[in-house]
């Protein structure tokens, strides 16, 4: 993450040099004919609005019954009561010793604490209860640079890829340090897990090599370097670890000392192309997205620019987009997968997500027009919802309107 507010907020203010990505659903169905469930409007509960809020970036739901929001500025953290009532607002940018730096990630840790990742001070630091902890992570096993994301599509590094699980923070890093964090990295990648210890340091140790359970990437996107397929992974009840593999095109569960214990089938592979005019669309939208008015680039000279770009670009990807964007596990070990979109998503993210039960069963799901999903639980799925005027209000959705 060299350079983080370039890498992280001000991302799309360099995506004219960088280019971006995509890919489309292309319908209702999820590939093999099976009907999205779309999800009616008035199944939205709205628990309050954030009108001082920027840009919602993540969301952790507690178990009082508050709801954290991690804002793109400053105040960073914003705290919603189970009434909807704002009952705190912190967190200023800044050196000092209550500042911070850049929060780009929060979680729920150990002893269900709330806990944001600080790119620019590289730390964990817990922002719930009396007492403020910060925990650096260790420079030479997990450099900055090194942590891997799911965010951007590997082009431009995001917001770190980062779960809990019983009690530990599970990070990922390329398997050698040496390999790129992008598109290569998530390739090579490798599993760690952090636990705070007593005297201030973070015990570090190694889940598993992501990188071992994956066939040769050569077969899918062989000499890519910042477009293509990529894998996925997450963390579910007892350690068990969810991965997309791109190759076989399957979705598996494989427990935590390796044994693979069942895979789901997944929707027949879009292999959208890519094409200048599909790049166009998706990288102005997320321009717009995160660039003010008047320092965005007029649309026609970036048009002109990107298609004076693309030839070389091209030549570095597989030639196709993405077929997934995130991968999510909730507490009941149901899994979420979200197919990656062009047509209407930022960063790759659009309204339409597979919903796989314990058993296998799957779902195709998706989400009412400006509802934005960010945490997955048993019983309902947390985001916000966008008004008319642009403003986000936490909001939620039942699990039994999912079906």
């Amino acid at each position: 993450m060299t350079g983080p507010r370039r890498g992280v907020r001000g991302w799309a203010a360099a995506l004219a040099g960088c280019l971006a990505m995509g890919a489309c659903l292309g319908d209702d169905s999820d590939g093999r004919g099976l009907a999205a469930h779309r999800i009616p409007p008035d199944a939205v509960q709205i628990l309050g609005r954030l009108e001082q809020v920027s840009r919602v970036t993540d969301m952790v739901p507690a178990d009082n019954g508050e709801v954290w929001v991690l804002n793109a500025i400053s105040p960073y953290f914003v705290v919603l009561g189970a009434g909807g009532q704002v009952v705190r607002a912190f967190g200023e940018e800044g050196g000092g010793p209550d500042e911070f730096g850049f929060p780009v990630r929060i979680v729920s840790g150990p002893r269900k604490e709330v806990w944001t990742y600080d790119v620019m001070r590289h730390s964990l630091i817990r922002v719930s209860g009396a007492e403020r902890l910060a925990y650096p992570l260790p420079s030479a096993t997990l450099p900055r640079p090194a942590l891997l994301s799911f965010a951007n599509a590997a082009l431009q590094q995001g917001p770190p890829w980062m779960e809990v699980t019983n009690g530990d923070f599970v990070v990922a890093r390329p398997h050698s340090l040496s390999a790129p964090s992008g598109l290569r990295g998530l390739w090579d990648a490798e599993m760690y897990r952090l636990r705070p210890g007593s005297n201030g340091d973070l015990l570090v140790g190694t889940v598993m090599p992501i990188v071992e359970l994956l066939d040769d990437p050569a077969a899918r996107a062989s000499g890519a370097t910042t477009l293509g397929p990529y894998p996925l992974w997450t963390v579910c009840p007892d350690r068990v670890i969810g991965l997309y593999d791109p190759i076989r095109n399957v979705l598996r569960l494989i427990s935590a000392t390796g044994q693979e214990l069942k895979s789901f089938e997944l929707p027949d592979e879009r292999k959208v192309q890519l094409t200048a005019d599909r790049l166009f669309g998706m990288a102005y939208r997320q321009i717009r997205q995160d660039v003010p008015a008047a320092q965005r680039p007029d649309s026609a000279e970036f048009r002109q620019r990107l298609d004076g770009q693309f030839r070389q670009f091209q030549e570095q990807s597989a030639g196709v987009f993405p077929e997934y964007a995130d991968l999510r596990c909730a507490p009941d070990g149901t899994i979420w997968i979200q197919p990656f979109d062009v047509e209407t998503g930022l960063y790759g993210r659009g309204a339409h997500w597979l919903m796989f039960d314990e058993d296998g069963t799957r779902s195709a799901v998706e989400f009412p027009t400006g509802f934005r999903a960010l945490a997955f639980r048993s019983d309902r799925v947390w985001g916000t919802m966008q008004d008319e005027v642009g403003v986000s209000s936490v909001a939620w959705i039942g699990r039994d309107a999912l079906r």
